[in-house]
């Protein structure tokens, strides 16, 4: 399967399945996540036990019918407090609490102490989380709500 899943990458050609009834008008999608978001009951327990463990999380859509969104460790602490306190406090909240452990995150393939984490590198990884790209996808997946 990852075989197969390289050669088409290296192809250049992409699809995707999807329920197109589900999934948002681009002119309608937001390429920012709003302040105040929800998730669906679903993704807010893969969420909080990845959380837990300080782990990746794959977050599902019913427009794909599946995994639709990947989330790295650091992403993963961002956008539970995001949930929890709003995207405003997030930042702030996620560096608080990263200080406050003991424990090692997998980061780019390395394990990394938490209390290293620096709030340049978790800033960075804020804003490729809440603006742009991924968080275009979280809200036309109708994954953020």
């Amino acid at each position: 399967m990852k075989k197969a899943f390289y050669k088409v990458a290296a192809s250049g050609e992409f699809f995707i399945c999807c329920f197109e009834d589900k999934l948002r008008d681009l002119k309608e999608t937001l390429e920012e996540l709003p302040e105040k978001f929800t998730i669906s009951s679903v993704n807010k327990y893969l969420l909080e036990s990845s959380f837990e463990l300080l782990i990746g999380c794959q977050l599902v859509s019913e427009v794909t019918g599946g995994v639709a969104v990947s989330l790295s460790p650091l992403e993963v602490v961002l956008f539970y407090f995001a949930l929890k306190e709003g995207k405003s406090r997030a930042l702030d909240c996620a560096f608080e609490y990263l200080q406050s452990l003991d424990k090692t995150l997998r980061i780019g393939g390395e394990e990394k102490k938490a209390k290293e984490i620096s709030r340049e590198e978790l800033k960075k990884t804020f804003d490729s989380l809440f603006k742009g790209r991924k968080a275009f996808n979280l809200n036309r997946l109708n994954i953020v709500m």
